[in-house]
């Protein structure tokens, strides 16, 4: 018999109205006492935002557990990097496919734990992008490039410099000035930046958007749409958009084999991109042969393993060009 239920709910704005989402434990089944009933239910409430089989309400059960766990120790190790400014950043080249110089990198953060091991990306970024962690990740990581990029300049390193901009970094009200602050601090050329943003940032605020990433233009900073084609990609709002870089996903890339080559994709997208004087990259190359053929195909630069991994600041000087 349930004597007892600890319920957590959060109301989630829809189009038409509002939806409620409710995680639930049951006493004695599942806890006897208030803490771990608590816990359960935030478990569960996890659980029916996420799953629509739920369908907005969600029992906790033992096979929770372990992820609950998980999502715990992620969360802590998140708020742990934030702390001790443990985010480090990787750098990985962009190759231009004609001359084989490196024009630009893609900065890819990273995080430690206590014992110096690193955190790959698919164990914290949709958890600190759900718990807006990715904002303090964000700024941590901003400053590091940044950094990089006037030393780079110093040296005589002419590159751009690349930053993935998560949708709820780009939304927050305090993204627009933070940005402009730092990139005084350092005192970097905005045309040397390139923001890389999601098309799941355009189901969004869009006129907040187009505001903002207008505002980032005028100072010279670009402009690059990330994963296009796997999203939401509309010509209408791409025609609105003041984007210049088009990212083909690795997994379109991945299409292109010496076994059954499938082009059909990566040649839209490329000829997309030269059809409205915009650049195109593409991620994921792992062989010659994808190379020559997006070179082939008219791709700008190509980026992935077959050039180089993501790698410290010190091995892109060291190989520039590649």
């Amino acid at each position: 018999m349930r004597e007892n239920i600890a319920e957590f709910g959060q109301l989630h704005p829809e189009i038409n109205g509002f939806s409620v989402s409710i995680g639930l434990s049951v006493y004695p089944e599942d806890a006897i006492d208030s803490q771990s009933l608590v816990l359960h239910a935030d478990a569960a409430l996890h659980k029916a935002k996420v799953d629509s089989y739920h369908e907005g309400i969600c029992f906790y059960s033992e096979e929770m557990e372990s992820k609950s766990l998980s999502r715990r120790a992620h969360y802590a190790q998140i708020k742990n990097a934030i702390s001790h400014q443990r985010v480090i950043a990787l750098y990985q080249p962009m190759v231009n496919p004609f001359t084989g110089d490196v024009e630009a990198v893609e900065a890819l953060m990273r995080i430690r734990d206590e014992a110096g091991n690193t955190i790959p990306p698919v164990e914290f970024i949709s958890l600190a992008e759900e718990t807006r962690l990715i904002i303090p990740l964000g700024e941590q990581m901003i400053h590091l490039a940044l950094a990089q990029l006037k030393e780079w300049h110093e040296n005589e390193l002419s590159i751009r410099l690349c930053l993935n901009i998560s949708p709820v970094q780009f939304l927050d009200p305090h993204f627009v000035p933070f940005l402009l602050s730092a990139i005084e601090h350092y005192g970097v050329k905005p045309s040397m930046i390139e923001l890389e943003v999601t098309e799941s940032l355009m189901l969004q605020n869009l006129q907040q958007i187009i505001r903002d990433m207008m505002q980032f233009r005028q100072l010279g900073i670009s402009i690059s749409i990330d994963d296009f084609g796997t999203g939401y990609s509309c010509l209408s709002y791409l025609k609105e958009l003041p984007v210049d870089v088009l990212k083909i996903d690795k997994a379109f890339i991945n299409q292109i084999s010496t076994e059954n080559p499938d082009e059909a994709l990566v040649q839209t997208i490329a000829q997309l991109a030269i059809g409205m004087s915009l650049q195109s990259v593409a991620e994921g190359v792992e062989s010659r042969f994808q190379a020559q053929r997006l070179k082939d195909i008219g791709v700008s630069l190509l980026q992935g393993y077959y050039f180089s991994r993501p790698v410290p600041a010190k091995d892109i000087q060291k190989n520039y060009p590649l």
